[in-house]
């Protein structure tokens, strides 16, 4: 209530609030504060909440929610604008928010976070669970798990086809529908739909190829072939999962003549002469998995000093925090420095670099496109190749070098719950919604025990009730 008493007052001040330069250095603190002041949020478990929780769209302008939020920081006499108070602030102005419904959807906002809408978006809005109503379902049970209907899906998916009449009559005698249904799962998860053509769409969004210059023709500038085989091969055959970003092997053709027969192969890889690009040359010390391809390299490096593009990237496809839309900001402390003087610390950038630029510098001392006369060292390592000291920054972490980088994001809860949601939206055709999310979240976060495999997820999410419930 309070905080509807001061819009009068108050908002010009946030007005003020908004585009000060002195409050654009503090609100890259935000998303990290209120996940510490709300650490059950569904929008904080393994991840920082968006700053479109409180940004209409992004900073600095305000939400309904965020102007809530402001202008209790501005009514608390201590408040003085600096980074210091926002830590020490923030959470009080938080907590006076919460009992008021700032987007006027009829729910008040510590609800909303605990349900995971967005308090400042009116379209927002979980209403509970839809009680079927009308004649009954033919087909399906509606509003209870249906093998049938499961069954179906799972054959779809994973399978690539509908279940056949004998796979339905089998289903409907068999005495353990669950087992059933598990036993059909595994068979399509080991068969060649699954690893040859389904997985490899999960992974075009991450290699993001390119056929005009990335397989045919003897001048490639790298053969993505290389990234869907490992891409498939780590997400297959019962192995860690974690091997997407950890995997200091690659993965090519046991028999040229025979398509999909794939292998684990150590060392680097020449490539095929007058094939520029090939083969795979990093060395295994070097290598983290889906992160250090060549192609990966060289179509989001290219000739970047800073590769800021291939940080991002990789931060979008695998850790699920897409910078550009405000995701995953956690600023490092004396960031962005602008050591390629690109003018990021310019307020409109400041935020996002001072998570970015840090990301970035345990990519830099390797190649993007670099054609030498004689080979091609293209996706290379160089150590001598960025001009300035820096240690990368991810979660917080200082790490060492990029293979150091990727074992902090291959271990973190980001990395677990990018698979979950890969996986969920492949077989639901959308992300988890506000009634899924507990199970969801515990889905993801049972793969440690899993031993990470992607198999056992994907069981897990089969017996879900957003999977298995008309």
């Amino acid at each position: 209530m309070q905080a509807r008493l001061l819009v009068g007052v108050g908002l010009c001040t946030l007005v003020g609030f908004a585009v000060r330069p002195e409050l654009a250095n503090a609100k890259p603190i935000g998303p990290s504060l209120f996940c510490s002041s709300y650490p059950d949020a569904s929008a904080c478990a393994g991840r920082v909440v968006n700053c479109a929780h409180c940004h209409d769209g992004a900073p600095p302008w305000l939400n309904p929610y965020g102007l809530t939020v402001g202008i209790n920081l501005w009514a608390d006499p201590s408040f003085s604008a600096v980074e210091d108070d926002y830590e020490r602030c923030l959470p009080n102005a938080l907590a006076m928010a919460e009992a008021d419904d700032s987007d006027e959807d009829g729910v008040p906002n510590r609800e909303e976070i605990d349900v995971g809408t967005g308090p400042g978006d009116a379209t927002s809005v979980f209403l509970g669970d839809v009680i079927p109503s009308g004649a009954p379902n033919p087909d399906f049970s509606v509003g209870t798990y249906d093998p049938r209907f499961a069954l179906r899906r799972v054959m779809i998916t994973y399978c690539g086809r509908s279940p056949s009449y004998e796979e339905l009559a089998e289903l409907a005698a068999a005495s353990d529908a669950g087992a059933f249904l598990h036993e059909r799962l595994d068979q399509c998860l080991s068969s060649e739909y699954w690893r040859q053509e389904a997985l490899h769409r999960l992974a075009d969004p991450k290699v993001r190829p390119e056929r005009a210059t990335g397989l045919e023709g003897e001048f490639i500038l790298a053969d993505y072939s290389w990234d869907y085989r490992l891409f498939s091969f780590v997400l297959s055959g019962s192995r860690d999962a974690r091997d997407l970003l950890l995997a200091t092997y690659h993965v090519g053709e046991r028999d040229q003549m025979v398509e999909g027969i794939i292998e684990q192969v150590p060392g680097s890889m020449a490539g095929k002469p007058m094939r520029m690009g090939s083969g795979q040359p990093l060395q295994p010390p070097r290598r983290a998995g889906m992160i250090t391809t060549q192609w990966f390299l060289v179509m989001n490096t290219m000739f970047s000093a800073l590769p800021r593009s291939t940080a991002a990237q990789a931060y979008r496809a695998y850790l699920g925090s897409d910078i550009s839309e405000n995701d995953g900001i956690h600023p490092v402390v004396g960031e962005p420095r602008d050591v390629d003087q690109k003018g990021v610390r310019d307020a409109a950038c400041a935020t996002c670099h001072s998570t970015l630029d840090p990301l970035s510098y345990a990519f830099a001392d390797y190649n993007g496109i670099k054609v030498g006369m004689n080979d091609n060292p293209s996706g290379q390592y160089d150590p001598n190749r960025s001009a300035w000291d820096g240690d990368g920054v991810i979660f917080g972490e200082r790490v060492k070098d990029l293979v150091d980088w990727a074992h902090f994001a291959a271990n973190s809860d980001a990395f677990l719950r990018n698979i979950g949601e890969m996986f969920y939206q492949q077989a639901l055709g959308h992300l988890p919604t506000p009634r899924d999310l507990t199970e969801f979240i515990a889905n993801w976060k049972a793969l440690p025990e899993d031993d990470y495999r992607a198999e056992k997820f994907i069981h897990r999410l089969v017996d879900s009730a957003a999977f298995g419930v008309p």
